[in-house]
Protein backbone atom coordinates (compact mmCIF):
# COMPACT_ATOMS: atom_id res chain seq x y z
CA UNK A 1 0.00 0.00 0.00
CA UNK A 2 2.84 2.36 0.86
CA UNK A 3 4.41 1.74 -2.58
CA UNK A 4 1.14 2.60 -4.34
CA UNK A 5 0.78 5.88 -2.45
CA UNK A 6 4.42 6.73 -3.14
CA UNK A 7 3.96 5.93 -6.85
CA UNK A 8 0.85 8.11 -7.05
CA UNK A 9 2.66 10.97 -5.29
CA UNK A 10 5.64 10.72 -7.67
CA UNK A 11 3.32 10.67 -10.71
CA UNK A 12 1.47 13.73 -9.37
CA UNK A 13 4.74 15.61 -8.83
CA UNK A 14 5.92 14.77 -12.37
CA UNK A 15 2.68 16.05 -13.89
CA UNK A 16 2.66 19.31 -11.93
CA UNK A 17 6.26 20.12 -12.85
CA UNK A 18 5.43 20.14 -16.56
CA UNK A 19 2.60 22.67 -16.21
CA UNK A 20 3.94 26.00 -17.54
CA UNK A 21 4.24 28.91 -15.15
CA UNK A 22 4.22 31.39 -18.03
CA UNK A 23 2.25 31.16 -21.24
CA UNK A 24 1.89 33.46 -24.23
CA UNK A 25 -1.28 34.64 -25.91
CA UNK A 26 -1.08 36.45 -29.27
CA UNK A 27 -3.52 38.54 -31.35
CA UNK A 28 -2.87 40.10 -34.77
CA UNK A 29 -4.60 42.68 -37.01
CA UNK A 30 -3.72 44.48 -40.26
CA UNK A 31 -4.41 48.09 -41.31
CA UNK A 32 -4.04 48.78 -45.05
CA UNK A 33 -2.78 52.20 -46.15
CA UNK A 34 -3.76 54.09 -49.32
CA UNK A 35 -0.28 53.73 -50.85
CA UNK A 36 -0.36 49.91 -50.71
CA UNK A 37 1.76 49.68 -47.56
CA UNK A 38 0.23 48.24 -44.42
CA UNK A 39 0.68 48.10 -40.67
CA UNK A 40 0.64 44.73 -38.95
CA UNK A 41 -0.22 44.94 -35.25
CA UNK A 42 0.38 42.12 -32.80
CA UNK A 43 -0.31 41.89 -29.08
CA UNK A 44 1.54 39.27 -27.09
CA UNK A 45 0.38 38.76 -23.49
CA UNK A 46 2.60 37.05 -20.97
CA UNK A 47 0.31 35.06 -18.71
CA UNK A 48 1.90 34.20 -15.37
CA UNK A 49 -0.22 31.40 -13.93
CA UNK A 50 1.23 31.93 -10.44
CA UNK A 51 0.74 35.71 -10.25
CA UNK A 52 -2.90 36.29 -11.12
CA UNK A 53 -2.85 39.98 -10.20
CA UNK A 54 -0.10 41.09 -12.59
CA UNK A 55 0.43 40.80 -16.30
CA UNK A 56 2.84 42.04 -18.92
CA UNK A 57 2.48 42.29 -22.65
CA UNK A 58 3.89 43.82 -25.80
CA UNK A 59 2.05 45.55 -28.62
CA UNK A 60 4.05 45.84 -31.85
CA UNK A 61 3.28 47.74 -35.04
CA UNK A 62 5.31 46.72 -38.09
CA UNK A 63 5.23 49.15 -41.00
CA UNK A 64 5.48 46.97 -44.13
CA UNK A 65 5.66 47.85 -47.81
CA UNK A 66 3.32 46.33 -50.39
CA UNK A 67 5.80 43.44 -50.87
CA UNK A 68 5.56 42.54 -47.18
CA UNK A 69 9.04 43.76 -46.23
CA UNK A 70 9.33 45.37 -42.79
CA UNK A 71 10.43 49.00 -43.14
CA UNK A 72 10.40 49.69 -39.40
CA UNK A 73 8.57 48.74 -36.24
CA UNK A 74 7.68 50.10 -32.83
CA UNK A 75 6.84 48.08 -29.72
CA UNK A 76 5.47 49.12 -26.37
CA UNK A 77 5.87 46.75 -23.46
CA UNK A 78 3.71 47.30 -20.41
CA UNK A 79 3.54 45.76 -16.97
CA UNK A 80 0.16 45.95 -15.28
CA UNK A 81 -1.36 45.30 -11.87
CA UNK A 82 -5.08 44.43 -11.79
CA UNK A 83 -7.65 43.28 -9.23
CA UNK A 84 -10.96 42.80 -11.03
CA UNK A 85 -12.21 46.35 -10.50
CA UNK A 86 -9.25 48.35 -11.86
CA UNK A 87 -5.94 47.99 -13.66
CA UNK A 88 -2.84 50.18 -13.40
CA UNK A 89 0.18 50.34 -15.67
CA UNK A 90 3.30 50.15 -13.50
CA UNK A 91 5.95 50.25 -16.24
CA UNK A 92 6.15 51.14 -19.95
CA UNK A 93 9.11 50.76 -22.31
CA UNK A 94 9.56 51.36 -26.03
CA UNK A 95 11.73 49.58 -28.59
CA UNK A 96 12.12 50.07 -32.33
CA UNK A 97 13.69 48.28 -35.29
CA UNK A 98 14.62 49.71 -38.67
CA UNK A 99 15.60 47.00 -41.18
CA UNK A 100 15.19 49.39 -44.14
CA UNK A 101 17.96 51.89 -44.91
CA UNK A 102 15.34 54.16 -46.57
CA UNK A 103 13.83 55.07 -43.22
CA UNK A 104 15.13 56.91 -40.16
CA UNK A 105 13.38 57.07 -36.79
CA UNK A 106 13.20 59.94 -34.29
CA UNK A 107 11.29 61.13 -31.22
CA UNK A 108 11.08 57.66 -29.65
CA UNK A 109 9.35 57.81 -26.26
CA UNK A 110 7.30 55.76 -23.80
CA UNK A 111 4.91 56.74 -21.02
CA UNK A 112 2.25 55.27 -18.78
CA UNK A 113 -1.13 56.69 -17.89
CA UNK A 114 -3.69 54.88 -15.75
CA UNK A 115 -4.29 51.51 -17.38
CA UNK A 116 -2.29 52.32 -20.53
CA UNK A 117 1.29 51.83 -21.72
CA UNK A 118 1.99 54.28 -24.56
CA UNK A 119 4.87 54.55 -27.04
CA UNK A 120 5.42 56.75 -30.07
CA UNK A 121 7.99 57.26 -32.81
CA UNK A 122 8.30 59.28 -36.01
CA UNK A 123 9.49 57.60 -39.18
CA UNK A 124 11.12 59.57 -42.00
CA UNK A 125 11.69 58.50 -45.61
CA UNK A 126 12.26 60.67 -48.70
CA UNK A 127 9.08 62.75 -49.01
CA UNK A 128 7.28 60.89 -46.20
CA UNK A 129 6.93 61.49 -42.46
CA UNK A 130 4.82 59.14 -40.37
CA UNK A 131 4.20 59.38 -36.62
CA UNK A 132 2.80 56.30 -34.91
CA UNK A 133 1.50 56.02 -31.37
CA UNK A 134 0.98 52.54 -29.95
CA UNK A 135 -1.20 52.09 -26.86
CA UNK A 136 -1.47 48.87 -24.86
CA UNK A 137 -4.52 48.92 -22.60
CA UNK A 138 -5.33 46.63 -19.67
CA UNK A 139 -8.90 45.90 -18.53
CA UNK A 140 -9.81 45.39 -14.85
CA UNK A 141 -9.79 41.63 -15.48
CA UNK A 142 -6.28 41.75 -16.97
CA UNK A 143 -7.15 41.50 -20.66
CA UNK A 144 -4.76 43.41 -22.93
CA UNK A 145 -5.83 45.26 -26.06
Amino acid sequence: MKKIITSIFIAFMMITTIIPVNALEENMSIEYLSNGDYIETTIVSNINTLARSSKSGTKTEKYKNASGEVMWSISVTGTFSYNGSSCTCTKATVSTTKPSSMWSLSNKKASKSGNKAIASVTGHAPGVTVTRTVTLTCSPSGNLS
